[in-house]
């Protein structure tokens, strides 16, 4: 088992692995490709906050979509906010546990934003 952790930054990347006997000699390799689709960025809120405990967005296979995916809790109400505090931005409730596909023409930020008595939580991915 290999650990590996991603760039923090956008793009695509190598991991190239070489297996070796014991002698040192080469065995065989791997290559491995990654994909780093965006940016995350969050707010954590005031204690006694709803918490996000998660917010990925996960290529689907068809070029340029991505599966949003979300966790949450201890929310009254949670959005799905694209383009925030933009002239296009647009609102959609959610619930705690859920997933959206997504297919994003030029960059764009996605916030899942949580709120109850104690305040606000929000965790936001950018897309290419």
């Amino acid at each position: 088992v290999v650990e590996m952790v991603t760039p923090d930054e956008p793009g695509e990347y190598e991991a190239r692995w070489v297996v070796t006997n014991a002698d040192g000699d080469a065995v065989s390799g791997l290559t491995i490709a990654i994909v780093v689709t965006g940016k995350k960025h969050e707010d954590k809120g005031p204690p006694g906050a709803p918490v996000i405990d998660r917010l990925d967005a996960d290529p689907t296979g068809t070029p340029g979509c991505f599966k949003l995916i979300w966790e949450l809790h201890d929310a009254r109400e949670a959005h799905l906010i694209t383009n925030p505090g933009t002239s296009v931005e647009g609102v959609q409730a959610i619930v705690g546990e859920d997933s959206q596909v997504v297919c994003p023409e030029g960059d764009t930020v996605y916030r899942v934003e949580a709120v109850n008595d104690e305040g606000t939580a929000w965790k936001e991915v950018v897309l290419p």
